[in-house]
């Protein structure tokens, strides 16, 4: 088992935020690159706006689901449950 530290987490910017990469898969692979098989990642949403992804209207939408809640199925998941 590897035991990661804060020290092993890659912190970037991003048009909305900053994201903490977390795990890359394989370990010789780079983000920047894009050769990499999975990525596990953690965003803080600091902007109301991206030029990457839709955000959610925090301030409107609380209480309400998420629109990437398993309720508001995607295209992909929708053809998976056929």
């Amino acid at each position: 088992m590897i035991h990661l530290t804060e020290k092993d987490y890659a912190v970037s910017r991003w048009s909305g935020g900053t994201t903490t990469q977390i795990a890359l898969f394989p370990p010789e692979s780079s983000y920047a690159g894009r050769d990499f098989l999975w990525r596990v990642s953690s965003a803080v949403v600091e902007d109301g706006e991206s030029a990457f992804t839709p955000l959610p209207d925090c301030a409107t939408t609380a209480g309400s689901p998420s629109p990437w809640t398993p309720t508001s199925p995607t295209p992909s998941t929708a053809a998976r449950r056929r």
